[in-house]
């Protein structure tokens, strides 16, 4: 079965759509690939044929290594209708003209580790720091307003509830409803909000202009949309959400420090869950949540208990891997990498 470059986009988005996971599909788009490549990515979109019938699909970004080495990622990927046999993946790096290591995320929802799949050596695969979240909250849409408010803490209902007596106004914006030099300006507005997140919570922050880009360039079946929260018309929180497929992502969020008593996040997420309901989405992906039973230490305690709150069933995807091509190769890479973040 051969691997295929693909410039199809229908075809492309719609098999992503009904073969990819619940969460994190977005991440293999046609629009998540166009985005990757205006901040400078070299992709590639492959589909795996079988007479005529594509079995799997996998968008690769090329990574640059020491001594002309090169590797390639699929994010919460390749995307597979025919299971995750080592073939696939091996196929898939001769195609990638055998680079030192294809790091892989593939989203399936089961328990057993991936690595417990034999690849014939036990070199083959080594598990790798963790990029995409294993472990997320999905809040099924399946179910009336009043159904999701009862499914949530107490707490979380009553902060909602200030935020709406204190008069917090939501907004969204987007490049398809607004145009490109609003949506940028409203984010020109929040995007301090973001710097003081990052700062109180010790996250790390991409660039403004890598947000920029994500808002302009999905548009389309994957669409990136910014919510903002105004108490006293003054930006007090916002948040970057992505639709694709069945579901809306919350990928990314902000709060100042002052106003946080009127508990503008906490509206303006249950405003994104209505709209998500409103326009048939099945799924609310909080994107990322602390494992279950992690110490109350685990850095996303405090963002989790925030995100559980609002309900939901957890989802763990068996995490980030490497199908090495090399052993001696990727070992120097490991020792120069770590040699490099430690200086």
């Amino acid at each position: 079965m051969p691997w295929n470059s693909v410039r199809d986009r229908k075809k492309w988005n719609d098999f992503v759509k009904t073969n990819g996971p619940r969460s994190g599909a977005f991440l293999s788009s046609w629009e998540w690939g166009e985005f990757q490549k205006a901040t400078g990515k070299e992709i590639r979109r492959e589909a795996l044929e079988e007479k005529e019938e594509w079995k799997a699909a996998a968008l690769c970004l090329k990574s640059s290594l020491p001594f002309g080495w090169r590797s390639w990622y699929c994010p919460r990927g390749p995307i597979s209708a025919a299971g995750y046999t080592p073939e696939i993946f091996l196929s898939l790096a001769d195609h990638l003209f055998h680079p030192l290591f294809l790091r892989a995320e593939p989203p399936r929802e089961e328990h057993a580790d991936f690595a417990s799949i034999s690849f014939g050596r036990g070199e083959d695969i080594r598990r790798s720091l963790e990029i995409q979240p294993s472990h997320t909250l999905l809040l099924s849409l399946d179910q009336s307003e009043d159904e999701l408010l009862s499914g949530m803490h107490p707490k979380t209902r009553y902060n909602i509830h200030i935020a709406e007596r204190k008069f917090v106004k939501i907004k969204t914006y987007s490049a398809k409803k607004d145009g490109q030099a609003a949506l940028l300006h409203a984010f020109q507005d929040v995007w301090p909000l973001f710097k003081t997140t990052g700062s109180r919570g010790g996250f790390h922050l991409h660039t403004k202009a890598y947000y920029e880009q994500m808002l302009v360039s999905l548009y389309g079946d994957c669409e990136a949309l910014l919510w903002t929260a105004r108490f006293e018309d003054e930006a007090v929180a916002a948040l970057m959400t992505v639709d694709f497929g069945k579901t809306r992502t919350y990928l990314h969020g902000a709060s100042g420090d002052k106003h946080r008593n009127v508990m503008a996040p906490f509206l303006l997420q249950w405003s994104a869950i209505r709209d998500a309901k409103a326009k048939g989405f099945t799924w609310y992906d909080w994107w990322g949540v602390a494992p279950e039973g992690a110490s109350e230490h685990h850095p996303w305690t405090g963002i989790t208990r925030f995100k559980t709150g609002f309900g939901g069933i957890r989802v763990n995807y068996p995490g980030t891997f490497d199908i090495v091509g090399s052993l001696w190769k990727y070992r120097l890479y490991q020792v120069l990498r770590g040699i490099r973040r430690s200086v």
